[in-house]
Parts: C-alpha cells; structure tokens; sequence
C-alpha cells in the first residue's frame, strides 16, 4: 500500500483523492441499492415461507403486511 502511495505522489497524484473518493461515491451508489434489494428478499421470502410451508392465506397475509408495516403518525402529546 505505501509503494502505491509513493507511486501516486510521485505523478503528483493526490493519493486521498486517486484511491479514497471512488470508493467513497460507489458506497453511497451501493448502499441504497443493497439496502433496497435486502428488504425485498426479506419480504419475498417471508411470503413464500408463510404461504408455501405455513400454509397462510396470501390474501390475509399481504393485507396484514401492509397493515403493519404502513407509516403512522404519532399522536402529539
């Protein structure tokens, strides 16, 4: 790591912005998308562990995870 530092400054290359930025933005690119991808497996699955193994109503099923996982307002006070 260090050679691939003086490397970079010897090209007069700032190494922060050669190696730490485009890790930096592809995070923030990556992270909405795994998140995203994440909770729709994890409801997906759920449902067809309920409806195939458990044997639940899906109709029952989606119409209580909808309920239950809607935002809500708090009441004040």
């Amino acid at each position: 790591m260090t050679e691939q530092i003086d490397a970079l400054r010897t090209l007069a290359t700032h190494p922060v912005d050669y190696l730490v930025v485009p890790r930096l933005l592809a995070l923030h690119i990556a992270l909405p998308l795994l998140t995203a991808e994440a909770i729709v497996v994890g409801i997906g699955a759920g449902y067809l562990v309920c409806v195939f193994l458990l044997g639940i109503d899906p109709v029952y099923l989606w119409y209580n995870t909808q309920r239950y996982t809607a935002p809500r307002m708090w009441p004040s006070g």
